[in-house]
C-alpha cells in the first residue's frame, strides 16, 4: 500500500527530454578555411543513397558523386578452382594430404578475388570553375547544408533528402564567370597491370582473367545535351542482376542565367554568359537502372528539370524538415563537471567535447550513407571516387558490414537497418541452398559466407576456394534481426522474418555440433564431454587451415556467436509460443559448448582467440568477442569470466585495423574506468577534419592508410552512447538498463531517446555525479529492470497518467505497458 502523501507528491519533469539534438549538433558543424585537395578529406554530403565529397582540384571545386547501387557487378568465377567442401577439407587435413606449403593457404583466395570486379563505381563529378577563391566552408549538421564564401557572395549546397538531386545556389555576381562540367572520368583499369591506387595493395588479376573478354574494362562514358540539360552516362556490362546491363546518368540544368552548352568525350559543359536572376541555381539529377529507369539519361534530365522548377526556399524548407525529424530521434550532451580541479577539468572538457562531437558527426554520416529503400552501402559508403575500391567495397560479414548498422539500434535510428535486412533476406534462399553444397546432403539449415555483394546469383559467392571457414558468420549475420526485436519490439517482423531465418541457422549449428563428434574428427576434439567447434577460422588470425586444425578449434568468436544464436532463437520461440522442444534442445547445446580459450600470462589468466594458442597482436580483438559483438548473455553470470575479460581488456594488443569500435564497447561494458579516455585517444590518432576516422594506424599498418572512407567506423557514435546507456544482461541473463555506467566522474551528461534492450527508449540526466531524473518509454511492454542509479536510495516511479509507486533495491524492477512512459526519481530528490 502506497501512502496517500506519496501518491500526491509531485514528480519532476525530465529535463533530459527537453534536450534538442539539432541545437547540440550545431555545435559540431564542419568548418574548414578552404577546400581540401583530395576527396578522402572532402566535406561529405549525402541523403542515404546519393553521396558527394567536396574538394578542390586546383581552382576548380569538385563534387565527386557516388550512389549505393552503382556497381560493376561482374563476378567472373570461370577461372576459379572448385570449392573444397567441409568433408573434403576434413579428409585432407586428417589424412595429411592438405598442401600446407601453398602460399595461398592463409585465405585460400580464388582468382576472382583478384579481379577488378565486382566493385562500387563512381557516379561522376560536378566541377565548378570560375568562382574565384573559395573560403570559409561551413557544413551545418542540423540541415546538411554546405555554404562557402566566394569573392562575390556565399554559395549554398544540399543533396536533397527526398530526391537524388544536388542543388547548388550561387549569387548572380559570383556566377558571371562560372563554368559547370558534368564529368565522368574514363576508367583507368588495365587488367594486365597491378591494381591501381588506392587498392594497389591488392594483387593483380590472373593471366586468364586479364585475357578474358568478359572482364573487359568499362566502355568510355557517353555525353549529351537535351534541350537545356547536359549529361553524362556510364554503361556497365550485363550480369545476372541486370541482364540488360546497368547504367548511371548525371544530368544538370542551370536556372537563372543564359549559357552555352557543349559536350566532349568525357564531359558535358555549361558556360554561363550572363545572369538573369539574383540567384543562379544548378540542379543536378542522378538516375540509374536500379531506380527503374530503362533510359537513365532521360530520367536524370527529367529529375533535374523538375527540381529546377521548384523554388529554393520550398526545397530547402522540406529538406531541413526531414533532417529535423532525423535529429529528433535522439540527443546527447556531455560537459565537464564544474567541481573538477583546473587541470582535470581541462582534460574532461576536451574529452567531453570530443565524445559529443563523435556522436553527432557519426550519426550524421550514417544518415548520409544509409536510408530505407536504398541499396546497402558498400564498405566505403556512397563516397566512391576510385575505379577499384579497396577490398572491392565488399559486404564483409565477419565484422565490417554488421558494425556499420550496429549503432542504429542504440542511437534510435533503427529504420536505417532496413537495407541490411533487405540484403540478407535476398540472400537467404541461397544460404539454404549453400548448406548441402558446402557441408554435405545430410547438413541442415542455412549458412552464409563471409563475403557478399549486391549481386543476384544462383549460388553463394565464394571469394575463396574453401567453404566458409568462419563458423560464426551465419549467427553474426542474423544478430541484427534479433536486435530488431530487442530494441524495436516489432513482433510482426520477429514472426514473419526473424524467427524463420533464425531457426534455419540454429538447425545448422545443431548439425555442426553433432558433426564434430564423428569418428573422422574425434581424434582432434578434447575428450571433456563438451561440444566443440571445428574447423573454424578466427577472424582473421592463424590462417584458414592449420595442421590437425590446431589453430582452428573453438575460437572465442565462434563459441560466443553460436551460443548467442542458439539462446536467442530459443527465446524467440518462447516469445512466439512455438517449438518448446526445440528451444530446450538449443539451450542445452548452448550450455554444453566449450569454455572460452585461455592463456596463463604473467599477470594472470587471460582470454585468447583459439584453444592452445598464445596471445598475439590481433586484427579483430577476438578474445573479447564474448563481451561484444558476440554478446554471450551467460558471460555476466560468471564472476571469474568477467575478471578474466577485464584483465584481457587491459593487456590485449591489436594492429588497430579492426579494433577501435569493438575495444571501445568491450571496455565500456566491462566497466574499465578509463574506457572512454582510451577510446578517445585511439580516435585522436585517426580523425580527419571531415569527421572520417582512418581505418589504420600510422605506426601499425601505414599501407592501409588513406585508402577510402570506411563506414564501419561510423559506429563510433554507438561507442559514445554505450558510455551513457548500457542494457546487456546481468547475472540473471535478463537485460539490465545501466545509466552513465562508465562516464568519467569529471563529466556531466544528459541524453534523450537512446534505446536499450527490452525495447526501452530512455532519457536521463547526471549532474555533479548524481542522476537527477530518468524517463523510460516502453515500446513492447516488457518488464523493465534498471540498475538503481541512486544506489541504496529508494526511487519513486510514476507512469504517465497513473499512480506513484516506491521502488527499492539494487535493481529497480517494474512491469510496463506498450507505449507507456515512466518517470523515476530518487526519494531524496523529492521535496
Amino acid at each position: 500500500m502506497v501512502p496517500l502523501l506519496v501518491m500526491l507528491a509531485p514528480v519532476p519533469w525530465c529535463a533530459a527530454e527537453s534536450l534538442d539534438g539539432a541545437v547540440v549538433a550545431s555545435k559540431h558543424d564542419f568548418v574548414l578555411p578552404s577546400p581540401t585537395n583530395e576527396p578522402l578529406l572532402g566535406l561529405l554530403l549525402g541523403n542515404g543513397d546519393l553521396g558527394a565529397s567536396i574538394w578542390a582540384d586546383g581552382e576548380t571545386l569538385v563534387f565527386t558523386l557516388g550512389k549505393n547501387d552503382v556497381w560493376d557487378r561482374r563476378f567472373n568465377d570461370t577461372h576459379d578452382r572448385p570449392i573444397i567442401t567441409f568433408d573434403e577439407l576434413v579428409e585432407q587435413v586428417v589424412s595429411g594430404t592438405w598442401n600446407f606449403s601453398d602460399p595461398n593457404n592463409y585465405y585460400c583466395s580464388q582468382a576472382v578475388e583478384f579481379n577488378f570486379s565486382p566493385t562500387p563505381k563512381p557516379v561522376g563529378q560536378v566541377r565548378l570553375t570560375g568562382l574565384g577563391q573559395i573560403s570559409n566552408l561551413h557544413l551545418r549538421l542540423v540541415d546538411a547544408t554546405l555554404t562557402f564564401d566566394t569573392p562575390n557572395g556565399k554559395v549554398a549546397v544540399i543533396i536533397e533528402r527526398a530526391r537524388n538531386v544536388v542543388f547548388i545556389r550561387v549569387p548572380a555576381e559570383a556566377a558571371k564567370k562560372l563554368q559547370v562540367d558534368i564529368y565522368r572520368p574514363r576508367e583507368t583499369l588495365d587488367w594486365s597491370q597491378p591494381s591501381p591506387p588506392p587498392a594497389s595493395f591488392m594483387s593483380q588479376p590472373s593471366k586468364e582473367n586479364a585475357a578474358d573478354p568478359a572482364n573487359a574494362p568499362l566502355a568510355p562514358p557517353e555525353t549529351g545535351i537535351t534541350e537545356d540539360t547536359f549529361w553524362v552516362l556510364q554503361r556497365i556490362p550485363a550480369e545476372p542482376t541486370y541482364p540488360e546491363g546497368f547504367s548511371v546518368a548525371v544530368a544538370a540544368i542551370v536556372d537563372g542565367a543564359r549559357s552555352e552548352l557543349s559536350q566532349e568525350t568525357d564531359r558535358a559543359v555549361c558556360k554561363i554568359t550572363s545572369t538573369q536572376k539574383p540567384w543562379v541555381t544548378i540542379a543536378v539529377g542522378v538516375r540509374t537502372t536500379g531506380d527503374g529507369d530503362t533510359e537513365p539519361a532521360a530520367g536524370a534530365c527529367r529529375l533535374a528539370e523538375d527540381a529546377a522548377d521548384d523554388p529554393w526556399k520550398k526545397i530547402h524548407t522540406a529538406h531541413a524538415a526531414e533532417w529535423a525529424e532525423f535529429w529528433s530521434r535522439s540527443a546527447i550532451e556531455i560537459t565537464a563537471s564544474n567541481g573538477e580541479k583546473a587541470q582535470a577539468n581541462l582534460a574532461s572538457t576536451q574529452d567531453a567535447a570530443l565524445a559529443e562531437e563523435l556522436f553527432y558527426r557519426n550519426v550524421y554520416l550514417l544518415g548520409c550513407c544509409i536510408r530505407p529503400g536504398a541499396v546497402a552501402p558498400s564498405l566505403n559508403g556512397n563516397w566512391i571516387w576510385m575505379d577499384l575500391a579497396p577490398w572491392h567495397g565488399i559486404y564483409m560479414l565477419d565484422y565490417n558490414f554488421q558494425q556499420t548498422f550496429w549503432p542504429t539500434f542504440i542511437c534510435n535510428h533503427a529504420d536505417l537497418a532496413q537495407p541490411y535486412f533487405d540484403r540478407i533476406c535476398q540472400t537467404f534462399p541461397i544460404a539454404l541452398k549453400n548448406t548441402p553444397f558446402a557441408y554435405g546432403k545430410e547438413a541442415a539449415g542455412a549458412t552464409f559466407n563471409p563475403g557478399d555483394y549486391p549481386i543476384r546469383h544462383d549460388g553463394m559467392l565464394y571469394a575463396g576456394y574453401l567453404f566458409n571457414p568462419i563458423m560464426e558468420t551465419s549467427a553474426w549475420v542474423m544478430q541484427h534481426f534479433w536486435h530488431q526485436w530487442q530494441y524495436v519490439g516489432d513482433r510482426e517482423f520477429l514472426e514473419q522474418k526473424t524467427y524463420p531465418m533464425m531457426v534455419e541457422v540454429a538447425r545448422f549449428y545443431e548439425w555442426l555440433l553433432q558433426r564434430t563428434q564423428r569418428e573422422d574428427l574425434a581424434s582432434l576434439v578434447p575428450k571433456d564431454g563438451r561440444l566443440h567447434i571445428l574447423p573454424t577460422f578466427s577472424p582473421e588470425h592463424w590462417g584458414t587451415v592449420s595442421p590437425k586444425f590446431v589453430n582452428n578449434r573453438d575460437s572465442a568468436s565462434a563459441i560466443a556467436f553460436t551460443r548467442y544464436h542458439l539462446l536467442a532463437t530459443a527465446e524467440a520461440a518462447d516469445v512466439l509460443g512455438r517449438d518448446a522442444e526445440k528451444a530446450a534442445r538449443w539451450r542445452a547445446l548452448a550450455t554444453n559448448l566449450s569454455d572460452y580459450p585461455t592463456f596463463e600470462s604473467p599477470e594472470g589468466t587471460i582470454f585468447v582467440d583459439v584453444r592452445d594458442a598464445p596471445p598475439i597482436e590481433y586484427n579483430n580483438p577476438v578474445p573479447l568477442f564474448p563481451v561484444f559483438p558476440g554478446e554471450d548473455p551467460t558471460l555476466w553470470a560468471n564472476p571469474r569470466q568477467i575478471e578474466i575479460a577485464r584483465r584481457t581488456a587491459k593487456l590485449i594488443q591489436t594492429n588497430g585495423n579492426n579494433s577501435m569500435v569493438a575495444l571501445g564497447v568491450e571496455r565500456a561494458r566491462l566497466g574499465i574506468d578509463d574506457s572512454l579516455a582510451q577510446f578517445l585517444a585511439d580516435v585522436r590518432k585517426r580523425q580527419y577534419p571531415n569527421g572520417v576516422l582512418e581505418m589504420a594506424l600510422a605506426d601499425k599498418c601505414p599501407r592501409f592508410m588513406k585508402l577510402a572512407i570506411f563506414t564501419e567506423n561510423f559506429a563510433a557514435a554507438g561507442v559514445v552512447a554505450e558510455h551513457l546507456l548500457q542494457s546487456h544482461p546481468d547475472a540473471t541473463g535478463k537485460p539490465l538498463l545501466r545509466l552513465f555506467p562508465v562516464l568519467p566522474t569529471g563529466m556531466d551528461a544528459r541524453f534523450a531517446g537512446l534505446v536499450g534492450e527490452g525495447a526501452f527508449e530512455v532519457s536521463a540526466e547526471r549532474k555533479q555525479g548524481r542522476v537527477t531524473e530518468v524517463k523510460i518509454t516502453s515500446r513492447r511492454g516488457a518488464p523493465c529492470r534498471l540498475l538503481n542509479p541512486w544506489g541504496t536510495e529508494k526511487a519513486r516511479l510514476k507512469e504517465k497518467g497513473g499512480e506513484i509507486q516506491t521502488l527499492e533495491g539494487n535493481v529497480l524492477e517494474f512491469p510496463t505497458r506498450s507505449g507507456s512512459s515512466y518517470t523515476l526519481v530518487s526519494t531524496e530528490n523529492v521535496q
